[in-house]
C-alpha cells in the first residue's frame, strides 16, 4: 500500500509538472463536469451491494443472478443517458460557460470527450465491482491496485516522451488505463462467480426494489457531487484553473491518504450488512464502534505528520506548488479525521435501508456548505472558507448519525462517547503537543525527520494503551506479531 501511494504521488507530480498548473487545472475541471452526470452512480452502487450481500448470505443463486443483471441492464441505460446529458448540456457548458482560456478549448474539449468514455466504462464496472465487495475478495483490489499503479507509471513515461499535446494526450491514455481495469473486473467475476455472467434481462417488480432503495440515496449522491464537482465550478467561476488545480491537487492528496481507510471499511462493510440481516444488533454495534475507532486512528497516524509539514512536503512533492494548496490539504485532512468517525455509522444506516431522513438532513446541510461558499467568494473572502464550513458541518454530522442510528438500531449513544468520542479526543490531545512544538522549533529536514519519529513513537505507546480497551489491544499486538512473521517468511 506505501509502495501504490508513493506511486501515486510520483505520478501526480510528474503530471502537474509536465501539464502545468493551467492545463492540470483544466483536467480536473472538465473531468469533474462528466461526474456531475453520473449522480445515480454512488445510488445505484449502494443498493446493489446491499442486495448482492443478503442473496449471498442467503445462498439464493438465481436471486443474485437476477440482480446482477438487471443491475447491469441498468447501468447500461444510465451510460446511455450520461452521454445524452454530456453530449447536450455538458458541452454547451463546457464551451460557453466554464473560465478556459480560449486557446486551450479544443484540447478541452478532446479530454471531455474522453472523459465520457473513461465515465461509461466506470458506470458498467460497478456491478462487477460490488460483486467482489460482497464476496469479500479483497485480494484481488490489493493486486488491482498493483497494476494500476504501473499502469500509471507507463501513462506518465509516455506522457513525457512524446511530444504531442500533453493534455490530449493524458486523456487518452486514461481511456485505455480505465478499459483496462474494466476487463480486469470482468474476467475475475466471470471466472469466480456464477452469476456474473451477463445475460439481458428486465423484470419490472425487480427494477422497482433497486430503485426504490436506491430513491433517497440519490439525494445523498447529489449532495456529495454538489459539495465537491459543484465548489470546483464555483471555484473556477471566480478564481480560474489555476485555483482548480490546487483543489485537484488538494483532493489527490486526501485521496491518497483516505485509501487505508476505504479499503478498511470496504472489507467492513459486507460484515455490517450481514450483521443487520442476521438481526444481531448487538455485533452490529461493536462493528460500528470498532470500525470508527479504527478507522479514526489509522487516518491519524497517517495524516498528522503531514499536516505538521505540509508546506516542505509539498514543496519537495511538486516543487511548484499552486496558491492555496498547503491550506486546502491541511484542513481537508482534518475534515477527513472527523468523516473516518462518520463511515462506519453512515454503513450501519444503508443496511438498514433507513436512509430517507438522514439523506433530507445531508441535502439541507450541502444546501447551506454550497450557498455559504458561493456568498463567502461573491463578497472576497478566501476560498479556504468552503473547508473550514465543512469541517464543522462534517463535525455536527457525526452527532446527527449516531442520534439516527439510536432510533434504527438502538445504537448506544454511551458507547459512542466512551469507546469512540473519548478515546479518539484523548489521544489527539496527549500526541499532538510535542510533535508540534519539536516542529516549530526546527526547520525543513529536521522538523520533518524528528516531529515525525517522535509521533510515530508517542503514537505507538499512547494509541493501544489509552485509545484501545483490552480486546482491540489484544487484536493490534496479534496483528503487529502477524505482521512481522510473515516478514521473517514463518
Amino acid at each position: 500500500m506505501l509502495l501504490i501511494m508513493a506511486v501515486q504521488l510520483y505520478t501526480s507530480r510528474i503530471v502537474l509538472n509536465t501539464l502545468g498548473v493551467q492545463d492540470y487545472g483544466i483536467n480536473n475541471l472538465v473531468g469533474g463536469l462528466i461526474v456531475f452526470f453520473t449522480f445515480l452512480n454512488g445510488a445505484m452502487s449502494i443498493s446493489v451491494r446491499r442486495f448482492l450481500c443478503i442473496e449471498i448470505e442467503k445462498g439464493n443463486v438465481e436471486r443474485l443472478k437476477r440482480i446482477f443483471s438487471m443491475s447491469i441492464t441498468i447501468y447500461l441505460f444510465l451510460a446511455g443517458f450520461v452521454v445524452l446529458l454530456a453530449e447536450t448540456i455538458g458541452l454547451w457548458f463546457l464551451n460557453t460557460q466554464l473560465n478556459i482560456p480560449a486557446e486551450r478549448m479544443f484540447a478541452a474539449n478532446c479530454v471531455y470527450q474522453f472523459s465520457i468514455f473513461t465515465t461509461c466504462i466506470g458506470i458498467i464496472n460497478i456491478s462487477y465491482n460490488s460483486a467482489i465487495v460482497s464476496h469479500e475478495k479483497m485480494s484481488f483490489f490489493a493486486y488491482l491496485s498493483i497494476l494500476e499503479a504501473i499502469l500509471k507509471l507507463v501513462v506518465v513515461y509516455l506522457l513525457v516522451l512524446f511530444s504531442y499535446d500533453k493534455l490530449i494526450l493524458l486523456g487518452a491514455l486514461y481511456c485505455v488505463v480505465s478499459l483496462i481495469v474494466f476487463l480486469c473486473h470482468k474476467f475475475y467475476c466471470n471466472k469466480h462467480f456464477i452469476e456474473t455472467l451477463y445475460k439481458p434481462f428486465w423484470d419490472k417488480k425487480l427494477f422497482r426494489e433497486l430503485i426504490s432503495f436506491s430513491g433517497w440515496n440519490v439525494l445523498g449522491a447529489v449532495c456529495s457531487l454538489l459539495c465537491i464537482q459543484g465548489v470546483n465550478i464555483l471555484f473556477n467561476f471566480f478564481h480560474g484553473v489555476k485555483l482548480n488545480a490546487a483543489f485537484g491537487i488538494t483532493n489527490q492528496v486526501n485521496n491518497t491518504v483516505m485509501q487505508f481507510i476505504h479499503n478498511f471499511n470496504t472489507a467492513l462493510n459486507p460484515q455490517i450488512n450481514k450483521a443487520y440481516a442476521q438481526d444481531d444488533h448487538s455485533y452490529l454495534h461493536n462493528l460500528v464502534v470498532k470500525g470508527a475507532k479504527f478507522s479514526f486512528f489509522m487516518l491519524f497516524v497517517i495524516s498528522i505528520p503531514i499536516i505538521l509539514n505540509m508546506e516542505f512536503i509539498l514543496t519537495i512533492w511538486l516543487k511548484n506548488v499552486p496558491d492555496y494548496t498547503v491550506a486546502f490539504c491541511r484542513i481537508l485532512l482534518i475534515t477527513s479525521l472527523v468523516v473516518s468517525i462518520q463511515i462506519p455509522l453512515n454503513q450501519a444506516i444503508i443496511a438498514s435501508g433507513k436512509v430517507m431522513q438522514l439523506n433530507i438532513i445531508s441535502a439541507i446541510s450541502t444546501f447551506f456548505w454550497v450557498s455559504f461558499t458561493y456568498l463567502f467568494l461573491k463578497i472576497g473572502f478566501s476560498p479556504v472558507s468552503y473547508f473550514y464550513t465543512g469541517l464543522i458541518l462534517h463535525a455536527l454530522g457525526i452527532l446527527v448519525y449516531v442520534f439516527y442510528l439510536k432510533l434504527i438500531i438502538k445504537f448506544p449513544i454511551q458507547a459512542f462517547l466512551k469507546k469512540i468520542l473519548v478515546p479518539c479526543f484523548t489521544v489527539t490531545c496527549i500526541i499532538i503537543p510535542l510533535p508540534v512544538i519539536i516542529n516549530k522549533n526546527t526547520t525543513e529536514w529536521s522538523a520533518l525527520f524528528f516531529s515525525t519519529i517522535c509521533f510515530f513513537f508517542i503514537s505507538l505507546v499512547v494509541i493501544p494503551f489509552i485509545g484501545m480497551d483490552r480486546s482491540e489491544r489484544n487484536f493490534f499486538f496479534q496483528a503487529i506479531r502477524a505482521l512481522i512473521n510473515k516478514m521473517r517468511g514463518q
